[in-house]
């Protein structure tokens, strides 16, 4: 069947997970990490997977007002973490976005929950305190870190693959860039008040269980729906 593909015209080579998914104009990476595929680089994309476009480009004042209105039903935002960073770090997304209907990932791809996340962990490693709201494991996040971009020595080794860049957050203004990776999933709390999230920050080893008000603007990863 390869044989054939390579000499037959407009026959298409079947996705394997480490190739690269091609999104709304840009090609991203991915990466097998046990029995999950996962996109190996934050989301960029600045449209929904049915071509909507995203809200964006929020003054400090709507940004503010979102943070205390976490309770709420959001519209749903995107935020760049600047547009010189942007090819670095990928873009940063409320949570509303990350669990809006319409996707933000490619179809076959969706952002992953908590659950999800936890699958991971525990290929990596991860035994106990798999709900423990902070950090938990042993060297899951140093695993999950890229080995560059992260200030005071903090870089991972990145044997997972998953190559963590430390975008920070954003509220009313930028918080932990250089030092924290922040990923949305697509779950909340049981009040539903907020959103829950992994983060690695660059003076731990560990990967952090948590959540954060909808408001705020974190980093994307899509997961691929099966193998």
């Amino acid at each position: 069947m390869a044989l054939a593909c390579a000499v037959l015209t407009g026959c298409e080579k079947a996705f394997q997970c480490g190739d690269p998914v091609s999104y709304q104009g840009y090609d991203y990476q991915t990466v097998l990490i046990g029995e999950q595929c996962w996109f190996s680089e934050n989301l960029r994309s600045e449209n929904y997977n049915n071509g909507d476009p995203i809200y964006s480009n929020l003054t400090e004042e709507q940004l503010d007002t979102l943070e205390f209105q976490a309770g709420q039903t959001h519209p749903p935002y995107v935020n760049a973490t600047g547009e010189e960073l942007v090819l670095e770090y990928g873009r940063l997304y409320n949570w509303g976005a990350a669990s809006d209907s319409r996707g933000l990932c490619p179809s076959g791809w969706h952002v992953p929950s908590h659950e999800d996340f936890l699958t991971l962990e525990i290929h990596l490693g991860l035994t106990d305190n798999f709900d423990y709201p902070g950090l938990r494991g042993t060297d899951q996040g140093t695993q999950m870190k890229a080995d560059y971009g992260w200030v005071n020595g903090g870089a991972g080794t990145n044997t997972s693959g998953f190559s963590a860049l430390p975008a920070g957050y954003v509220s009313s203004e930028q918080k932990y860039l250089g030092e924290g990776a922040f990923f949305w999933t697509s779950s909340e709390t049981s009040s539903g008040i907020n959103g829950k999230k992994r983060h690695l920050l660059h003076d731990s080893p560990q990967i952090s269980n948590g959540f954060f008000p909808k408001g705020r603007f974190l980093s994307i990863r899509c997961l691929q729906d099966s193998l």
